[in-house]
């Protein structure tokens, strides 16, 4: 399943984009549905260093959902249990199920079905 977690580590890869600096983040045009996981705030912590939050929040407001509130974070372990639970959903829980995702440089789509997104290229596209 596509999830906002791996959305934000998810580039372009058609010919023209690599190199480019121009190929992430990708824009979505989806449906999505919550699907409960179990919280775990330890996970949320320790993958926080890895997470383009300013991404992640645009990304969030290009679907019309302002859950996170927070602008800038410098700690995440002096974050509240709300704001972790808050993050966790968006990132854990939001299950993108049908729709596409789209190069901000070059408007290459990728499908999703059914939770999969097919990132394959053509040949004439590597």
């Amino acid at each position: 399943m596509v999830r906002l977690i791996t959305h934000n580590i998810l580039t372009c890869a058609a010919k023209g984009c690599i190199d480019s600096g121009k190929n992430y983040p990708l824009s979505f045009n989806v449906r999505i549905e919550i699907r409960e996981q179990e919280f775990n705030d330890e996970f949320i912590k320790s993958f926080f260093h890895k997470l383009d939050y300013n991404v992640l929040k645009s990304t969030l407001q290009s679907l019309g959902d302002d859950t996170l509130k927070v602008n800038e974070i410098d700690d995440i372990n002096s974050q509240s249990e709300e704001f972790l639970r808050s993050l966790h959903r968006v990132l854990l829980e939001m299950d993108v199920t049908q729709g596409e995702l789209v190069c901000p440089n070059c408007q290459h789509k990728y499908p999703i079905n059914e939770g999969i997104p097919n990132m394959l290229l053509a040949a004439h596209e590597i």
